[in-house]
């Protein structure tokens, strides 16, 4: 029933600053519980879906950069990119998954199906169900295509039972 002049406290349903936020701010709760913003370490693109983690600039669904990197290469990257994880500058990139207790293990798990999301259908023979790839930087760029793969591939049409597989 009462005015409020200036800045709206967070108590009573404000922000409790007076900033405007930028188009693909995530907004958080900084000191004092005041709402703030930090698009170079979190941002979200709405015209395009993507998330920047430590990038103002996500080149992908979602994009992490390392810290110590600056700048998110503008390369183009392979139809379908989801994830892209940028490493530090004369560091090695790791993904690391921990696995603890007797018989417990870290896995990393690549499946593939004909037809659609909504429809799968069995994997064929000579289908691959995950390919780990490696590019290297020529002169002026990387590879636009891998120069070294492993593919884990169906030996058979699959059914229920009859899955085999090779590596090539």
């Amino acid at each position: 029933t009462s005015g409020v002049t200036g800045v709206l406290p967070v108590a009573n349903g404000g922000t409790g600053t007076s900033t405007a936020f930028t188009t693909g701010s995530i907004v958080f709760a900084g000191a004092s519980g005041v709402y703030n913003q930090n698009n170079a370490k979190f941002f979200w693109d709405n015209t395009n879906n993507r998330l920047g983690i430590n990038t103002a600039s996500p080149q992908t669904q979602l994009t992490v950069v390392s810290n110590t990197q600056t700048t998110t290469p503008t390369s183009a990257l392979p139809a379908g990119t989801d994830l892209y994880i940028v490493g530090a500058n004369a560091a090695n990139t790791r993904i690391t998954q921990d696995a603890y207790g007797t018989g417990n293990y870290a896995a990393y798990t690549g499946r593939q199906a004909r037809g659609t999301a909504a429809s799968p259908t069995a994997s064929q023979t000579d289908d691959i169900l995950v390919e780990v790839t490696g590019r290297g930087y020529g002169a002026t760029g990387f590879s636009t295509q891998s120069v070294v793969r492993i593919d884990l591939e169906a030996a058979e049409n699959f059914t229920d039972t009859a899955q085999g597989t090779y590596i090539s």
